[in-house]
């Protein structure tokens, strides 16, 4: 794959991730957008983002729950939203998001319903 077949992929992939920006998207989705096939999108996403389309496909679900979690209301509780995002293992959810941000989903929640963030562990 050249350069610019690459490019094409990726470009076409995040054309489709921009239009589906509030809805979990596949990467079977991503194959049909871009117009190739999965070993294609892979080595495109590895060589552009330097993570596959799993690793990217699984942060932006991550960012769309912090999102949520940040605008809550009372009703609000983070299984809904982690599983209206495809997190339905919900240990290795709250694993992979507290990596990522630094704290529990359900700190983030409170937050976002107008509380401050619990401390921080030492």
């Amino acid at each position: 794959m050249g350069p610019g077949e690459r490019w094409r992929v990726v470009r076409q992939a995040e054309e489709y991730l921009e239009g589906h920006r509030d809805a979990p998207v596949r990467i079977d989705d991503l194959c049909v957008a871009a117009c190739t096939s999965l070993s294609r999108l892979e080595r495109a996403f590895r060589e552009v983002f330097g993570v596959s389309p799993h690793r990217m496909l699984m942060l932006r679900r991550l960012a769309a729950v912090r999102r949520e979690l940040l605008r809550a209301d009372a009703e609000t509780s983070v299984t809904d939203v982690a599983t209206r995002w495809g997190f339905f293992h919900l240990g290795r959810f709250s694993q992979d998001y507290r990596l990522l941000y630094g704290e529990r989903p359900s700190q983030t929640l409170s937050v976002g319903r107008g509380g401050l963030p619990a401390a921080q562990p030492a």
